[in-house]
């Protein structure tokens, strides 16, 4: 990670070597910076054994996850298909539009409070060029991922059913930003761990949802 006002920004020439993945906090010093690159280092080295890297791009339903994921819109679309059905699915519904919110903005908060930290430098690989997004903000932490944990952590603590039959699309989406490179593992895992916190501090806010009571409906809050 690079301290603000010193880091080079993403969109100039790519390199072509695995290694220059590490080069971003070149021009910082001290401490942090060298151990953010030496951090830079080993996940460069974890990606590229992996193979996650190579020349091959990624399955056409991982791009098409990951961008619907872009925003929110993916959850979205599922809470409001969750919302059509009054009771425990609707609950669901706002407990996860809540969530994904407070997370996309604690994600985005944190990444501007915190030293900017480059994303990977992978855009000569077919696996980047495949993502239509072409995202320079700082790479630390992953706001798909946050996202995701979040909305996925809030149905499953409001009906468990639910979040296990999301579950397997937020693990696409976390698994998509280190699959293209737009993200480092560690950025993906801290987004995991803050969508879970978040989505476990909002279910104690208080709820406004529209329960069905004859031909007529009334607003009911609870608190959780």
């Amino acid at each position: 990670m690079c301290a603000r006002g010193t880091h080079h920004r993403p969109g100039h020439t790519d390199m072509s070597d695995d290694d220059a993945d590490v080069a971003g906090c070149a021009g910082c010093g001290g401490a942090v910076a060298g151990g953010a690159e030496q951090v830079n280092r080993v996940e460069s080295a974890v990606v590229r054994e992996s193979g996650a890297p190579s020349g091959r791009a990624p399955c056409w339903w991982v791009i098409a996850t990951s961008t619907a994921a872009r925003g929110s819109v993916l959850w979205l679309v599922i809470a409001a298909g969750l919302a059509v059905r009054a009771g425990v699915s609707r609950r669901a519904a706002v407990r996860g539009v809540t969530a994904v919110a407070v997370a996309s903005v604690a994600s985005h908060l944190l990444g501007w409070l915190l030293p900017y930290r480059p994303r990977p430098r992978a855009g000569h690989l077919p696996a980047r060029q495949a993502l239509p997004e072409r995202p320079d903000s700082s790479s630390f932490p992953s706001a798909h991922a946050t996202s995701a944990a979040a909305f996925t952590t809030a149905l499953g603590l409001e009906k468990p059913v639910l979040g296990v039959v999301v579950a397997p699309v937020a693990v696409v989406v976390a698994y998509s930003r280190v699959r293209t490179r737009v993200h480092w593992p560690t950025d993906v895992l801290a987004g995991v761990v803050l969508g879970g916190i978040v989505a476990t501090l909002t279910r104690r806010l208080p709820l406004v949802f529209s329960s069905g009571s004859g031909r007529r409906s009334r607003l009911r809050r609870r608190w959780f």
